[in-house]
């Protein structure tokens, strides 16, 4: 390759980069949306009433599904230990009545 088309490829290749960091950042800022995450701004060390919605790293995010999925583990959980103790009620129910 001559140095011409290394610096055409060089700069499709920057280009690319710079769309995929935006729609990166765009999509981490949609994941703050749906979690409700803002930033206070602050003007001089103060803060101000008005805030923003943050931009996440990754690792934040990931970590806040991961604890959505284990508050929905658990609640699927305690759904069945109770459907399974209605159930024993019933059978003991039916047993009562089957033994009198």
């Amino acid at each position: 390759m001559t140095k011409e088309e290394l610096t055409i490829k060089n700069g499709e290749l920057a280009e690319k980069l710079k769309m995929a960091e935006d729609r990166d950042e765009t999509i981490r800022k949609e994941f703050a949306i749906a979690f409700n995450w803002f930033e206070e701004k602050r003007d001089f060390g103060y803060s101000s009433s008005e805030k923003e919605f943050k931009t996440p790293t990754w690792c934040e995010i990931f970590t806040k599904i991961g604890k959505l999925l284990s508050q929905k583990d658990l609640y699927d959980l305690e759904r069945n230990v109770s459907e399974i103790e209605f159930n024993i009620g019933d059978i003991r129910n039916t047993l009562k009545e089957k033994t009198k």
